[in-house]
């Protein structure tokens, strides 16, 4: 089995609860990655300011600004060309839950508890995706 080279990746996850946050960046540590952490959409936005992300792992339910707000607010500030891709990360595994998300513009939906080979995946695409545009801007 041909091993993957680990493209670092930028990644924000945006996720109110700090058990699940010490979860998520402990399983993105253990696939070869880093990710910088906001508390709620507010600060997703005010980091999405800061700097250009790959890749935000949305909390669907936050105080202050929850996820599909974050996600609408996300998409008026930054055209798809460079928007990041944004998944949900919901404790909602609902069909109705998944097609909420995608309506206001989510490219994934991960359930809670994380699974981390779902994780590994989406990780994985998300390289593929920075490598294609990477290779189509030079």
């Amino acid at each position: 089995v041909e091993e993957r080279r680990v493209l670092p990746l930028k990644i924000l996850l945006v996720e109110d609860n700090p058990i699940n946050q010490t979860v998520a960046l402990a399983f993105i540590k253990r696939l070869g990655q880093s990710a910088d952490v906001a508390s709620d959409g507010l600060e997703a936005l005010a980091a999405l300011e800061r700097r250009q992300y790959d890749l935000v792992l949305m909390d669907c339910h936050m105080p202050n600004m929850d996820g599909f707000e974050a996600m609408k607010q996300i998409a008026i500030r930054y055209p798809a060309q460079v928007r990041p891709r944004v998944v949900a990360m919901t404790a909602s595994a609902l069909k109705e839950d998944e097609d909420r998300c995608r309506s206001v513009g989510m490219q994934g939906f991960i359930t809670k508890p994380i699974d981390m080979s779902v994780l590994k995946n989406l990780l994985e695409d998300c390289q593929d995706d920075v490598e294609s545009k990477r290779r189509l801007a030079s």
